[in-house]
């Protein structure tokens, strides 16, 4: 009973040459073993026996699809974060850019009615 679900692991995931050497010892040596590779062949992606021993239950299913859900929501606030800073810089560069540009084009109206007043003085003096 106890010991029917480790060696069945072991048989599962064991090389047959440490298969061997396991089944000859200790049922606690066994499940210790039994333990150690179940949970060594949790990290090796795409392992049949580790997904086969690892059953989600729907509740984890969704914990998980939540939980990734949330990863790429984080990423994608990331991205657009990133996205508005750029577009923020560059409208301010744009405004400052602008604002030089109407300080620019309202001197140069200064100036030019300056001149049309001192062309309109000369031609009134010529004019006489």
């Amino acid at each position: 009973g106890a010991l029917a679900k480790p060696r069945r692991l072991l048989r599962a995931l064991a090389p047959p040459r440490l298969l061997r050497v396991l089944m000859q010892s200790s049922s606690a040596t066994a499940s210790l073993c039994a333990v150690a590779l179940v949970a060594a062949s949790c990290f090796v992606p795409g392992c049949l026996a580790a997904q086969a021993l690892a059953q989600v239950t729907p509740t984890q299913q969704v914990i998980n699809m939540l939980t990734e859900l949330h990863a790429k929501g984080e990423k994608q606030m990331y991205l657009e974060e990133k996205t508005y800073r750029a577009y923020a810089e560059w409208v301010d560069d744009r405004s400052k850019e602008l604002a030089f540009d109407i300080q620019d084009g309202q001197a140069k109206i200064e100036e030019l009615i300056a001149f049309i007043d001192k062309a309109d003085s000369d031609a009134a003096k010529l004019g006489r």
